[in-house]
């Protein structure tokens, strides 16, 4: 499972959306040739363009057409790129080596955003209004690292509880946390909230996040 752009397009071929400099623009043969599936999510495949041999000569093309798919970097949302992104260095990377090598993948890695997802038979209630958050910086000079911790603890951390519903045994994700691959693990930027992460509790199940038992 990989936090790629290109996930969920349809059937067709997508049309390029971005240029990078150092990789070539997708000609019309590229598009005319290479199948959505080769750079989609695919429960075998485990990154794009890990083509079966029989499909190996449309190798660079298939990268081809996957970079025009990916934004460039955007400073202003810096959070939302891998630390190291460049989509010309994974061009490179992917093409200097074997086609079924995986460690140019850090190069490619993006946050996969997680909507919010509701039970079928629900319909979406008002937005929740979270609490403001504090005006001021608790940081005063001459904290130290410590200090300032316990400080952000006191002012910003804390549960917010919506609404407090007696007799449920089970906790529903609202925004259920993808599947990552093992390389945004170690990206300080790609998983919107790492903590804890186990793939048993990721994913989704027929469009409904997996329910969890209480006690």
């Amino acid at each position: 499972m990989l936090p790629f752009a290109a996930l969920g397009q349809s059937a067709t071929t997508a049309a390029p959306r971005y240029s990078h400099a150092g990789v070539p623009a997708p000609t019309a043969e590229d598009l005319a040739v290479v199948k959505p599936e080769w750079y989609t999510e695919l429960v075998q495949r485990v990154f794009p363009c890990n083509l079966p041999y029989k499909d190996i000569r449309h190798y660079s093309a298939c990268l081809r057409v996957f970079l025009s798919l990916q934004p460039p970097f955007d400073p202003a949302r810096r959070e939302h790129f891998g630390e190291r992104y460049d989509p010309a260095k994974y061009y490179e990377c992917r093409r200097n080596g074997r086609p079924n090598e995986g460690h140019c993948e850090r190069l490619i890695l993006r946050r996969r955003e997680s909507p919010e997802t509701w039970p079928h038979h629900v319909g979406k209630p008002a937005p929740i209004k979270w609490p403001e958050a504090p005006r001021e910086s608790v940081y005063r000079p001459g904290m130290s690292a410590l200090e300032y911790w316990r400080a952000l603890c006191k002012a910003e951390a804390g549960e917010f509880i919506y609404r407090t519903v007696p007799g449920v045994t089970a906790i529903y994700q609202v925004r259920p946390r993808a599947k990552e691959p093992g390389l945004a693990l170690g990206d300080r930027y790609v998983m919107e909230d790492p903590y804890g992460y186990i793939e048993a509790e990721s994913g989704t199940l027929d469009n409904i996040p997996w329910f969890v038992a209480g006690p």
